[in-house]
């Protein structure tokens, strides 16, 4: 239908939002996808489609975190997972990991920590390892942010170990020293080595064959890892 498709194209441009590294551009392009998501939103609801409704409104408590509300979005992404209920759907851990993102926005640390460690229980109902590392990740930096070190080493490496080989291999040096600090005891310097890893994996450049089997890796296609703070998906 064409409310289906107008949705579909709005949910494409979202993605390439999130994806702009300019900042001012960014919000520029968020503010104005905004205005297409009440549009999205008032056609589903004319019609009838629940479904499409909901994902409106995931959208858009996502638009509204890249637009600079962070406020916003929690009252939006709180309305899309009242909306589904107890239900899971396509997507749901991406809107409690954008709630932990909104909240460590807001400074609340606590409360984007239990957002990030629901959004990896929702994933791990489903076969989207890189889905998970994402939310272990950002969880990791939370904690690390929490002076929760020996937690946050705990959630980084395994985030680390689901990305799996190939991550290793980039990181090598990086982890090598990470895990010597961690067995020595020093959980905060190793806590900031293992972020400074996954981050590395995350950002780093990658060969088209690369891609394509890592195309749902943090930093790529889907979701980051980032700060606890940025990475919204």
């Amino acid at each position: 239908s064409r409310a289906r498709l107008a949705a579909n194209r709005n949910a494409c441009r979202l993605q390439l939002c999130a994806r702009e590294p300019v900042e001012a551009k960014r919000k520029e392009l968020a503010l104005e996808l905004k205005k297409m998501l009440v549009e999205d939103m008032a056609r589903a609801r004319d019609l009838g489609l629940e479904e499409l409704e909901r994902n409106a409104l995931s959208n858009m408590g996502l638009a509204t975190l890249l637009a600079g509300d962070a406020l916003g979005a929690v009252e939006c992404l709180d309305t899309a997972l009242r909306f589904a209920g107890s239900e899971d759907y396509d997507g749901r851990d991406g809107d409690l990991s954008n709630l932990g993102v909104a909240h460590a926005a807001l400074g609340d640390m606590t409360g984007a920590k239990k957002w990030f460690a629901e959004a990896e229980a929702c994933a791990a109902k489903g076969v989207n390892v890189s889905s998970r590392a994402a939310h272990l990740g950002r969880l990791g930096m939370a904690q690390r942010s929490c002076a929760e070190h020996a937690d946050a080493c705990a959630s980084l490496l395994k985030a680390l170990d689901l990305l799996g080989a190939q991550a290793h291999a980039e990181a090598a040096p990086m982890l090598s020293l990470a895990r010597e600090v961690y067995e020595n005891g020093d959980f905060e310097q190793a806590a900031n080595l293992f972020e400074e890893a996954l981050l590395f994996v995350r950002d780093a450049p990658r060969t088209p064959a690369t891609l394509q089997a890592t195309s749902s890796a943090p930093g790529s296609a889907a979701p980051a890892a980032a700060s606890a703070t940025e990475g919204a998906e």
